[in-house]
């Protein structure tokens, strides 16, 4: 008589088809789904955004093209930071009294990216810029205050661009146009400049408000936002939150990757 061949269940480490998955496969698949699904809608919302605005489609195309170019150094940048993220937060850290002069931790500095510093003087905005200029090919400031600025960093290093209707006094610094289209050719010389990453600094822009409205004023931060992402530049901002109003700030919040404030 014929024996039956012996019917062998599948081995421990090796699931049937069909089988439902281990806690280590379902982690990993939640956890890329997850993130697949935070990512497309942060990408919806932005495309939003920038209509909601009033872009042309040409604008919308040239968006969009720039942070497609820039997306493996923002997936390796949020990669690093998820990597370093601290286990626990030491007990002097939780202890220590916050003073005036203390300021949180600053993002770090990539290129195509943009910083606001939500603040009634700009103390953070000009600390920022000290600590990247020697990573930077340069930098042009554009400021109602052009003494303190100046002594941020040397000529070679900040070039500041005084916005006021009178000549600026002060040595080291040029006059500009109060109206924003006739800053437009100045900042698009000085970032194209020898192909090196730069930095647009703009601490006057309730100053430029003023004077061209809140809309064409945005329409300059949008325009230079573009231009910064085509050169692989960074754009800081600095503005005090009490001079826009509560539609306006978030307005301008919206279109930053960073928002810095003292806490």
């Amino acid at each position: 008589m014929t024996e039956a061949p012996a019917v062998r269940s599948p081995a421990p480490d090796r699931p049937s088809p069909g089988a439902p998955e281990g806690p280590a496969e379902e982690g990993g698949a939640g956890a890329y789904a997850r993130g697949f699904g935070d990512g497309v809608r942060s990408a919806l919302r932005e495309v939003m955004s920038w209509a909601s605005r009033g872009h042309t489609p040409a604008e919308l195309k040239v968006l969009a093209q720039s942070r497609l170019s820039h997306l493996d150094e923002e997936v390796a940048l949020k990669r690093r930071t998820l990597l370093s993220a601290p286990q626990s937060i030491p007990l002097e850290s939780l202890l220590r009294v916050r003073g005036p002069e203390s300021a949180p931790g600053f993002p770090p500095l990539a290129p195509g990216y943009t910083y606001l510093f939500l603040e009634e003087r700009p103390l953070l905005a000009r600390r920022f810029l000290a600590e990247a200029l020697p990573r930077l090919g340069g930098a042009l400031g554009l400021t109602r205050l052009p003494g303190e600025l100046r002594a941020v960093a040397p000529r070679e290093a900040l070039e500041v661009l005084y916005l006021g209707v009178e000549s600026p006094s002060d040595p080291g610094v040029e006059g500009a146009s109060n109206n924003v289209s006739g800053l437009t050719s100045r900042v698009q010389d000085f970032l194209g400049r020898d192909g090196s990453s730069r930095a647009l600094y703009l601490e006057a822009f309730d100053y430029l408000t003023v004077w061209n409205d809140f809309e064409p004023a945005m329409k300059f931060l949008y325009w230079a936002s573009a231009e910064v992402h085509s050169h692989r530049g960074v754009l800081l901002v600095s503005v005090d939150p009490d001079s826009l109003s509560r539609v306006q700030l978030r307005t301008l919040e919206r279109d930053f990757n960073h928002r810095i404030k003292l806490p």
